[in-house]
């Protein structure tokens, strides 16, 4: 009859309806995190090298607004990136920091120090090494020297 044909209708769209929005409400909720994603060393390639991260110590990554992550496997790589594109607005993301000093860490731009050195061997020679400790940094200045930058350097 076309009252049960009717209420069978509505029955079905009622769960695909629920399902739907289970699934879009997931998506919102998840797909835009603008948290640090962890890194694979030894899998995840850099964003513009395209050379496979391998050395912790010198990797670094942004988060967009928008959720999406670019990893990279030398602070400069991020540096040259940035530069090429220009539509990247830099107020825009949320930048990470493997540090060299504890690389088991990923931490906020806020919470990082920069020494620009070429003492130390990146990966691709940027010579820009994160630290997450004004001490540990001096520590690694002492030893080899190089220029202390901020962060407003960092990301000129």
């Amino acid at each position: 009859t076309l009252i049960s044909v009717i209420y069978m209708y509505k029955k079905i769209n009622s769960k695909l309806l629920s399902v739907i929005s289970l699934i879009f409400c997931f998506i919102s909720i998840t797909g835009c995190s603008t948290s640090p994603q962890p890194f694979n060393i030894a899998r995840d390639q850099c964003t513009d090298c395209k050379m496979t991260i391998t050395n912790p110590a010198f990797a670094a990554q942004f988060v967009t607004k928008k959720g999406k992550c670019y990893k990279f496997d030398d602070i400069i790589c991020m540096q040259h990136y940035l530069n090429d594109h220009k539509e990247i607005d830099g107020s825009a993301v949320n930048f990470y920091f493997i540090p060299y000093d504890d690389t088991s860490a990923i931490i906020p731009l806020v919470d990082s120090y920069f020494l620009k050195c070429n003492a130390i061997s990146t990966p691709m020679n940027g010579g820009i090494i994160a630290f997450s400790s004004l001490e540990a940094l001096h520590k690694m200045r002492n030893i080899h020297n190089g220029i202390i930058i901020n962060a407003s350097e960092l990301l000129q």
